[in-house]
């Protein structure tokens, strides 16, 4: 099936290309910015350079935040096994980068045919420039391989709890 990730790959791909500074052939970075571009312009923060979304007194909190990107799959059961395939080696080159976190695949238990690919950023322009990497092409084409159109989401933690929050709540 094809999907808006279709648009995105170049006409001639192939998987796991080596990570560089160019996508297609082409360097990304406009003329003139400093750093990792993203997709709203010079820089990458779409949120505090561009305020999309955000008061001025939030603009400090949302660059201090931590980036979540989640990309929900669902598969034909033919190609289950090739995405994970293609994804495996996909995650643990994207837990070098700089900037990112972590990176989990996980499975949905009720849904088989169905994963779930996780990464967190310490910067949104580690995440876009992640985004433009060539590894990023594997992920790209692991999209156009779902049976539906992908969930996809990009969003800012500022704040997060863990157990002491539990039991604190259960006082």
């Amino acid at each position: 099936m094809a999907h808006m990730a279709q648009r995105l790959l170049p006409e001639r791909f192939t998987p796991s290309l080596p990570l560089g500074g160019t996508i297609g052939g082409a360097d990304q970075s406009p003329k003139g910015c400093r750093g990792a571009p993203g997709p709203f312009g010079c820089g990458g923060d779409f949120l505090s350079k561009k305020n999309v979304g955000v008061l001025p007194r939030d603009r400090q909190k949302a660059s201090q935040s931590v980036v979540r990107s989640t990309i929900r799959l669902t598969f034909p059961p033919k190609k289950l096994k090739e995405a994970l395939t293609i994804l495996k080696p996909t995650i643990e080159q994207t837990k070098l980068e700089p900037g990112c976190i972590g990176c989990r695949l996980y499975q949905d238990l009720q849904e088989e045919r169905a994963l779930m690919l996780e990464s967190l950023w310490s910067r949104e322009e580690d995440l876009w420039f992640h985004v433009r990497s060539p590894k990023f092409l594997d992920v790209l084409l692991v999209m156009e391989m779902a049976a539906e159109a992908p969930e996809v989401r990009f969003d800012l933690i500022g704040r997060s709890w863990g157990l002491e929050a539990i039991e604190k709540a259960r006082g």
